[in-house]
């Protein structure tokens, strides 16, 4: 009974880390695909806001300066000063995801190994619904709504209220609304696609289980 708790403790955990981490990866992986906003930019809007040369100008800045770990960059000119407050939470985030990425992600080797030396693949197999029952539920909650789901997800991530900018901030030019259902968009994607091969992986290894165990049986 102890060993059959100590091993769903490990599967959960692994379960909820794997979460964490591919949601977290799929945020900081498409966040930095600038084709994604130079695209939508274009198909909303038409470069009616922005010359196309300009925005790709101060798109280059912005992320560069969110990629940046050693603070040696800005995020240029035009910006107020509650613009700027408020990149600056947004990178103290990015900078946690960096963290969160690498520590989470060495935790997850080291479970990995356990789930493999130590649990049966079948036990893994028929709890990795949990990887797919909340990100499902916010999915939907940003279809049905998503200006109140980017609403409540600034309120939760941020302590203070710098995000709520005029509509003829710069910012709010350079990354309307349009452009962050996109990003979701993506983010949602790539985020089940990540969920998908690992169900794939782990039935596989759970059929080849099945059919060692049967001849084992069998001999």
């Amino acid at each position: 009974m102890e060993k059959k708790h100590t091993h769903s403790l490990l599967v959960y955990g692994f379960l909820i880390l794997t979460m964490v981490l591919f949601m977290v990866f799929s945020i900081y992986f498409t966040t930095f695909q600038r084709w994604i906003y130079v695209k939508e930019m274009e198909r909303t809007f038409g470069w009616e806001r922005w010359n196309e040369a300009e925005y790709r100008e101060n798109l280059n800045v912005i992320l560069e300066y969110l990629a940046d770990h050693k603070g040696e960059s800005d995020i240029g000119e035009g910006y107020s000063k509650r613009e700027i407050l408020h990149m600056e939470d947004v990178k103290l985030l990015y900078t946690l995801a960096r963290y969160v990425l690498g520590i989470g992600g060495f935790i997850w080797c080291i479970l990995l190994l356990c789930l493999l030396y130590h649990i049966k693949m079948n036990f893994l197999f028929q709890r990795l619904w949990i990887l797919y029952v909340l990100p499902l539920v916010l999915g939907f909650f940003a279809y049905i709504g998503f200006h109140q789901f980017f609403e409540l997800f600034h309120k939760i991530l941020f302590r203070n209220d710098f995000w709520l900018l005029d509509a003829e901030a710069k910012l709010i030019q350079m990354f309307p609304l349009e452009i962050f259902i996109k990003l979701s968009q993506a983010i949602f994607g790539i985020y089940f696609l990540m969920v998908i091969i690992l169900t794939v992986i782990v039935a596989m290894k759970t059929k080849t289980e099945r059919k060692k165990y049967g001849n084992c049986k069998a001999n």
